[in-house]
């Protein structure tokens, strides 16, 4: 019995010890970083990613007002901020045709004014745009327009827009964001890849 009692107090102590171990707190070490984002991913899902977020918040003050489901939305291209307001950049035109996704996506109503009322079958293909206003109507059911700009910065662009009312040019929602530079850089190499690809 001697023996059996030893056995036993031995065994608590042990167990005892190993939950006295297990409760001992942990320290874990985390080393600070001050590194920039990290924006080495797909910059054209990033720009996309971009547009959706502006295009949210220009879509939400529009379906807080309930004026979302009478509008007839139109999307220009978005124009440099000290320009003329009569030159758009290859970047911009695509960010304004990424928004035109986006602004789908949020369920607006959007006209697109560039489409003629024919397809044009060339040999270089067969086509429905146009930038050529003589072939395009002249009355559209425009009641809003999607406007604004892109400001350079030297770590990329700011891009300011805003939905303003077709007849009385008042402003009913406006957005920002900001494209890193890194991915204007991208995009315009992008760009300039299918230039050269269609000119071949």
């Amino acid at each position: 019995m001697k023996h059996l009692a030893l056995v036993i107090t031995a065994a608590v102590s042990v167990g005892l010890a190993g939950c006295s171990s297990q409760s001992e707190p942990m320290t874990v070490v985390a080393e600070p970083t001050n590194s920039a984002p990290d924006y080495s991913g797909n910059q054209a899902m990033l720009s996309s990613t971009l547009a959706q977020e502006l295009a949210k918040q220009l879509a939400q003050p529009l379906k807080q007002q309930g004026d979302s489901a009478k509008l007839h939305l139109a999307v220009t291209d978005l124009v440099e901020v000290t320009s003329q307001y009569n030159d758009a950049t290859p970047l911009s035109q695509l960010f304004s045709e990424n928004l035109i996704y986006a602004l789908h996506q949020q369920k607006l109503r959007l006209v697109d004014y560039k489409t003629t009322d024919y397809i044009r079958v060339t040999p270089q293909g067969d086509f429905a745009l146009s930038r050529d206003y003589m072939e395009l109507d002249e009355i559209s059911p425009v009641t809003h327009m999607l406007v604004g700009t892109m400001a350079e910065h030297n770590e990329g662009f700011i891009v300011n827009a805003r939905v303003v009312h077709a007849q009385s040019n008042t402003v009913v929602s406006s957005g920002q964001v900001f494209i890193p530079a890194v991915v204007a850089q991208d995009l315009r190499a992008s760009q300039g890849g299918l230039l050269r690809a269609g000119s071949e």
